[in-house]
């Protein structure tokens, strides 16, 4: 996947690790052992594996990025989140040791909040879809983490940043 984007590109200059993937929100004791071993390869083990493969690309640039899309439970455990919590704790410590390991490309964790997406009116049923904004509002903020004048700001290294948040300053 990475080589064919270089191979057509010519380069890559980042990765957004969106992905996510939960089986239904339940006590962990109530989770089957496939749904947490699913739920922990989606959401943990993929973006690990696709920043291995994207590693030396994103150095090979000059201003390489990687963002990972993250969840207010990885730092605010919740009620029934599970395997999905867990799994979004470990990325944002998984992200904290690729930005410790490679100060020169940028790394972020990025919390869209809630928005109205069917996996948001899944989880959340009682909730009405109207309450969310839609995806394209978050969108416009991870967007600004990507821009390319991101590489004359001071460097982000796992840092979340909300979707209502302004992007990073441009100052040097």
């Amino acid at each position: 996947c990475i080589t064919r984007v270089v191979e057509e590109l010519g380069r890559l200059d980042g990765v957004v690790h969106a992905a996510a993937h939960w089986q239904d929100f339940r006590a962990m004791s109530d989770v089957l052992s496939s749904d947490w071993a699913n739920t922990l390869a989606a959401n943990i083990t993929a973006p690990w594996a696709l920043t291995r493969a994207a590693l030396p690309h994103l150095q090979a640039v000059e201003d390489g990025c990687a963002v990972f899309v993250d969840c207010e439970c990885a730092h605010t455990p919740a009620v029934f989140h599970g395997a999905f919590g867990v799994s979004k704790a470990a990325l944002r410590a998984m992200v904290a040791g690729w930005a410790l390991e490679n100060p020169g490309i940028r790394l972020h964790t990025f919390d869209p909040g809630p928005m109205r997406t069917t996996m948001r009116l899944l989880g959340y049923p009682g909730h009405p879809a109207e309450s969310y904004p839609l995806p394209e509002i978050p969108a416009e903020a991870l967007s600004a983490l990507l821009a390319p004048d991101a590489a004359h700001r001071a460097q982000i290294a796992s840092q979340v940043h909300w979707a209502s948040d302004p992007p990073p300053s441009s100052a040097p």
